[in-house]
């Protein structure tokens, strides 16, 4: 699943984001279309003044904040002066960001700023997160922690509304840096509609068992053998095709 050089490709990040925002638009009562999607980010519209007749606010948002993760994670790629130690430091300042395009009116940006403990401890968790997953750890040690990540933040709800959304372009930007290939929300797969199904189960599931025990529970283990297959599906071959939208 480590793949060729995914991330400095523009075509593997319009296609992974048009799925994902095509997906948010749905869960909002949005309908738009792969291809439109696709050639909006591929075209850089989002300052065009007539694109808010083209798109709803939603889609917009979530444009600018998948196109904002693309430019990070470039520069982070390219940054050898960014170290494991200030690693989460570095993301979790770029992670607001992420944040404010998707939601302009900054309805949960305490969840940031708040010094109580349930949020400082959700902010260190993926600080230490991501100064793991940027070693040497193997896909699946990779897909583990952030399916981890994933899980928490949706039973937290941190960010309301937002939160699915913004986790999971999370996600799909650290696995394009680390070369993986990110989670597919193409709706013509079973796998997406399973693991989707799979992911609210385990957030009800999970809600009242320690953090410490949900990579141990079976169903935590079957949605993580679900990202994997998904991540397995797309080859290289497929990332190599700058036609496959």
């Amino acid at each position: 699943m480590f793949l060729n050089k995914i991330n400095d490709k523009d075509h593997v990040w319009n296609k992974v984001g048009a799925e994902m925002i095509q997906t948010y638009g749905l869960i909002n009562n949005i309908k738009t279309s792969h291809q439109e999607i696709y050639d909006f980010l591929h075209d850089d519209e989002f300052e065009n003044e007539t694109v808010d007749q083209q798109f709803e606010p939603e889609i917009i948002n979530a444009a600018k904040a998948w196109n904002y993760i693309k430019i990070f994670v470039t520069k982070l790629r390219l940054n050898q002066d960014i170290n494991e130690k200030n690693i989460g430091d570095c993301t979790l300042e770029e992670i607001i960001k992420v944040y404010k395009y998707l939601d302009p009116n900054l309805t949960f940006v305490s969840t940031f700023i708040d010094t109580s403990k349930d949020h400082k401890n959700l902010l260190d968790y993926y600080k230490n997160m991501c100064s793991r997953i940027f070693k040497e750890l193997s896909v699946e040690a990779v897909l583990e922690e952030l399916a981890l990540w994933h899980i928490r933040l949706s039973v937290e709800k941190a960010l309301g509304c937002f939160t699915e959304v913004f986790s999971i372009m999370i996600v799909n930007g650290l696995l394009i840096y680390k070369n993986i290939a990110p989670i597919s929300f193409e709706l013509r797969t079973w796998d997406i509609e399973d693991i989707i199904k799979v992911h609210h189960n385990l957030v009800d599931e999970v809600s009242n068992i320690p953090f410490t025990q949900w990579s141990n529970l079976p169903t935590f283990k079957y949605y993580l053998g679900l990202w994997i297959h998904n991540c397995e599906s797309l080859s290289d071959a497929s990332f190599e095709n700058k036609n496959f939208k």
